[in-house]
C-alpha cells in the first residue's frame, strides 16, 4: 500500500527493507532514530535528460518509528556535488525562507517513506553540468539535533545511454 504527499514528492509504503550506512551532516558515523535507516538511490545520467533521485527512509525494525520532519516542501534535500566535493546542485537551493513546521511521521515496522524529485543536470546557477563523476546524497529534515544523511553514491553523467 502506498501514500503519496502531493506536491512533495514524498511516498509513504509498507516494503520490506534492509540496513544501509548512516552518517551525520557533518559525515561521523550517527545512529538515526531507531530503527530508521535511509539511503539514496540515482540511475546514470545522460546528458539533457532529468535523471530521477530517490531518498527512501526504512524502519528495520520491529516497531512503529517516529519521524519527526519539517512541513512538506521541505522535508528533505538531494545534494549533487563535484569531484572535489563542492556542491553543484541541491533541490533546495532556490527556497529562500524555510518554515518552521514540524510534523510527525509514523513509519510502520518494515516500512519505507519515499522523496523524489529530478535533477535537470543543471547547476545552482542554471548552467548544464559537464559529462563526468559526481556524488549524490540525501538528508531528511528532522526535529533532532542531527538531520539524517545518506552515504554519498556515484552519479555518472555521459553523453549517451549506457
Amino acid at each position: 500500500m502506498a501514500l503519496a504527499c502531493l506536491g512533495c514528492g514524498a511516498v509513504e509504503d509498507r516494503e520490506p527493507a534492509a540496513a544501509v550506512e548512516i552518517a551525520t551532516v557533518a559525515g561521523a558515523p550517527a545512529t538515526p532514530p531507531a530503527p530508521l535507516r535511509v539511503e539514496v538511490h540515482a540511475a546514470p545520467a545522460v546528458q539533457g535528460r532529468p535523471v530521477p533521485l530517490e531518498l527512501v527512509v526504512r524502519n528495520v525494525g520491529r516497531t512503529p518509528a517516529a519521524l519527526g520532519t519539517g512541513d512538506s516542501a521541505t522535508t528533505f534535500d538531494l545534494v549533487v556535488t563535484g569531484r572535489d566535493g563542492r556542491v553543484v546542485w541541491n533541490r533546495l537551493h532556490a527556497i529562500e525562507e524555510i518554515p518552521l513546521v514540524l510534523i510527525e511521521r509514523i513509519v510502520p515496522p518494515g516500512g519505507t517513506m519515499r522523496f523524489t524529485d529530478r535533477w535537470d543536470l543543471r547547476d545552482n546557477t542554471g548552467r548544464p553540468v559537464p559529462p563526468g563523476t559526481y556524488s549524490v546524497y540525501g538528508l531528511v529534515d528532522t526535529n533532532e539535533s542531527a538531520d539524517l544523511r545518506t552515504a554519498a553514491r556515484p552519479l555518472v553523467v555521459g553523453l549517451t545511454a549506457p
